[in-house]
């Protein structure tokens, strides 16, 4: 049972999956925020979806064996995401 999440987790196309529903959530509770006014504001919403997506992006690239200037780039913007986020919770 290990070997199979192990080999899960070094494909490429999991992370695409797991993008996609980040897409999918954003969408979705951005639409909820639009038609009943309550939630997460979208700006809240997207800089911690953000941060999530550029990380599991970062865990992509690391499983297609990308070049790390593509990882740091992709962490870079996982970290100003993250930065972007506290501010916004103050």
């Amino acid at each position: 049972m290990t070997a199979s999440l192990l080999d899960w987790l070094r494909r490429p196309a999991f992370y695409d999956v797991v993008l996609a529903l980040l897409a999918v959530e954003a969408i979705g509770l951005s639409w909820w925020h639009h038609r009943h006014r309550t939630g997460v504001a979208p700006r809240r919403l997207l800089s911690f979806l953000g941060a999530g997506a550029a990380f599991t992006l970062a865990c992509r690239g690391l499983a297609a064996d990308w070049p790390s200037w593509a990882l740091a780039a992709a962490m870079s913007a996982a970290f100003a995401l993250h930065v972007v986020h506290l501010r916004a919770s103050r």
